[in-house]
């Protein structure tokens, strides 16, 4: 399981690890996953009145690397069923009532598969991931040049993740901030 990085767990700790515990022993029963009716989300229940919202991602290797793996993206805490102020789901109904007649989500259902975001990469010992249009774990290089105290000019070659790094840290900046680049898509969307 990845955390969001900006997971808040200060109430919750204790049901969390037990519920992380369960999802990643593949028992989704246990941990009470169910689908929302909004969206590719999920939720796990932490306690009476908490819940943990979830997202599946898929990562596609190489059968030689293993072959395609999901992995849950802890998403954030929905303290006292308030799914209404959620960042995630923007004011999306959520009916409680409805979920609670579903059935659990089951680990090997071919439809969590086919419904995951896809995810290029998982790097070894990564717990934590960043969600711009869709979910990103850094590399050590990425997550380096990401915590470097500003100012920062950021090179590399096409494909090194140097506008995920950028944006991510442009999230993150506050006052003015100046952004130079060559690429109009960038420059006007970014």
């Amino acid at each position: 399981m990845l955390q969001y990085k900006d997971l808040n767990l200060r109430r919750v700790k204790a049901a969390f690890d037990k519920v992380k515990a369960a999802i990643e022993a593949g028992d989704f029963r246990s941990a009470d996953v169910k689908k929302l009716n909004a969206g590719p989300y999920y939720r796990a229940r932490l306690d009476y009145t908490n819940r943990l919202l979830l997202q599946f991602a898929r990562i596609d290797r190489p059968a030689a690397e293993g072959g395609s793996e999901t992995v849950c993206l802890a998403l954030e805490v929905i303290e006292n069923h308030a799914y209404e102020r959620s960042r995630f789901l923007r004011g999306a109904v959520v009916n409680e009532a409805r979920i609670e007649r579903e059935p659990a989500a089951d680990a090997k259902a071919p439809a969590l598969g086919a419904e995951a975001a896809p995810l290029r990469w998982l790097g070894p010992g990564r717990t934590q991931f960043e969600l711009l249009d869709k979910p990103i774990v850094f590399d050590e290089a990425q997550d380096e040049a990401y915590r470097h105290p500003a100012p920062l000019v950021v090179i590399g070659s096409a494909g090194s993740g140097k506008t995920a790094v950028t944006l991510a840290r442009l999230r993150e900046a506050e006052g003015r901030v100046l952004y130079v680049t060559l690429s109009a898509y960038l420059a006007q969307g970014a």
